[in-house]
Order: structure tokens, then sequence, then C-alpha cells
């Protein structure tokens, strides 16, 4: 599933139904542009968008999200929220297999050759951070039960963060 940073009324249809449609099955994918969830860097979690889709994510078992907007890279423990709170629910604490798992993994990918932004911290639901340019390798295997993301640092190639979704 895919969606753009707007309030469109026509989008949250648009996005609603292709969670729907696209969760028969297999692994739900949800592209954020303004991280939902993050580490303190260049631009704050966006509350009001977090608020506005994290419903539709939890209903539909939306198992990763991938965001941007801050150049470093990001990734939090599987997270889910009950309603309107400061803190994310944490549903899995192991930090690279998820087997199972209630929630949605929020991965920040903006390492693709701006200025990188200064991570300040590490939030307590962030699983692995990096700063610096890099790329972000999706599988989908065993048909579509498993998912391995890898993050590869540019400069050598070198796997910075790996996890694993299993169904």
């Amino acid at each position: 599933m895919l969606s753009i940073h707007v309030f469109w009324d026509g989008l949250l249809y648009w996005l609603y139904w292709t969670t729907k449609i696209k969760h028969h099955g297999g692994k739900g994918v949800g592209i954020r542009i303004r991280p939902q969830y993050s580490s303190p860097s260049e631009h704050p979690e966006n509350g009001d968008l977090r608020d506005l889709y994290r419903p539709i994510f939890q209903k539909h078992q939306v198992d990763i999200v991938l965001q941007a907007h801050d150049h470093n890279y990001q990734r939090t423990i599987p997270l889910n929220m009950i309603k309107r709170q400061a803190n994310p629910y944490v549903t899995d604490n192991n930090a690279k297999n998820y087997e199972d798992r209630v929630g949605s993994v929020y991965v920040t990918v903006g390492t693709g050759g701006a200025a990188l932004h200064k991570l300040n911290g590490k939030a307590p639901y962030v699983a692995a951070q990096y700063m610096g340019f890099g790329f972000l390798d999706i599988s989908i295997t065993s048909n579509g039960e498993n998912l391995t993301s890898s993050f590869y640092a540019s400069s050598d190639d070198t796997v910075r963060d790996r996890f694993t979704l299993i169904k």
C-alpha cells in the first residue's frame, strides 16, 4: 500500500481499501514520507499523521511501514498503539527476528544522498539506527510468509541492520 503526505478524504478511503485488499495473506507494507516513530533528529515524530494512519495499519495488520524525511536510518521493534497515548506499546523486544507478532515495524530510510541528519539520542522503541549513506534491501520469501530486510552502508557494503518478520 502506498500513501502520500496529504490529508484527503479520498486518500484515506483509498488507503483503507488498499490495505484491506492487500491483506489477504502475505506481507502488508505501508509507505509514509514523514516519520511517525523515530529517534530525535531533524524532523520530529508526526503525531497527527500517526493518529491518522495508525488505526488503518493496525486494523489490516501492516507488517512494515517505510518512512523517510529524516536523512538517516532507523528501525523500531514491532509497535502497537491503543487509541491516543504518548508512547507506543512494544509488542516484541527481540531485536532481530519477529514471529507471529502484533504491531508494525517502522523503518526510516532517508539515506540516499542528501546531507545527513544528526541523531540526537535514541528512542526506547528504536532497535537500530545509523547515520550514514546506504540502502535497504527487502526480500519476501516462503510464499509471502517471511520478510527479511537488510540495510547496507554504501561506503563498504556492510550490513548495518538486518531483521526478519515471520508469519
